[in-house]
C-alpha cells in the first residue's frame, strides 16, 4: 500500500512538472518502486512460509500411508492436506496462491480416491464375513482389515 501511494504521488508530480530531466528522473524512480513491489508481493510471506511446510508435511505423511497401504489413515491426512493447502491459499499472493490452489484440488482428489476404495473394502469385509463359510473374504483379522487400520 506504501508503494502504491508514493507512485501515485510521484505520478501527480510528473504531470505539472516542466523539466524533462526530472521528468526522466521521477520515471526513473517510479520503475524502480515497481521492481521492489513486484519483488515483495513474490515473496511468500512468514506465515504462509509455515502453512507450506505444514501442508507438504501432511502430504508427505498421507502420502506413506498411500503407499503403506493404510487407507483410512491416507484418506484422513489427505483431507486435512487439502484443507491446510486451502489455508495456505487464502493467505498466499500470486504463484503461490495459484499453485496451493491446485494442490488442494490434488488432495481432494487423492482423499476421493481413496473414500471409494475404502468403501470397496468395507463393502467386501461386510459380504465375507456375514455368510461365507470360507473364511476367505474378510472378518477381523483379515489382510483387508488390517489395510484400513
Amino acid at each position: 500500500a506504501q508503494f502504491v501511494k508514493g507512485i501515485e504521488e510521484l505520478m501527480k508530480l510528473l504531470q505539472d512538472e516542466k523539466s524533462e530531466d526530472t521528468k526522466t528522473l521521477v520515471r526513473k524512480h517510479v520503475a524502480r518502486f515497481m521492481d521492489n513491489a513486484e519483488k515483495l508481493a513474490a515473496q511468500p510471506s512468514p506465515k504462509a512460509k509455515l502453512l507450506q511446510a505444514k501442508a507438504q508435511s501432511t502430504e508427505a505423511r498421507a502420502q506413506k500411508a498411500h503407499k503403506d497401504l493404510k487407507f483410512a489413515g491416507a484418506l484422513a491426512l489427505y483431507t486435512q492436506a487439502a484443507g491446510e493447502y486451502k489455508l495456505l491459499r487464502q493467505d498466499a499472493l500470486g504463484k503461490q496462491r495459484d499453485w496451493a490452489g491446485e494442490r488442494a484440488l490434488a488432495m481432494i482428489e487423492k482423499a476421493e480416491h481413496l473414500q471409494n476404495i475404502t468403501r470397496k473394502i468395507s463393502s467386501v469385509n461386510g459380504r465375507g464375513s456375514g455368510g461365507s463359510s470360507s473364511g476367505g473374504g474378510g472378518g477381523v483379522g483379515s489382510p483387508l482389515e488390517s489395510m484400513l487400520a
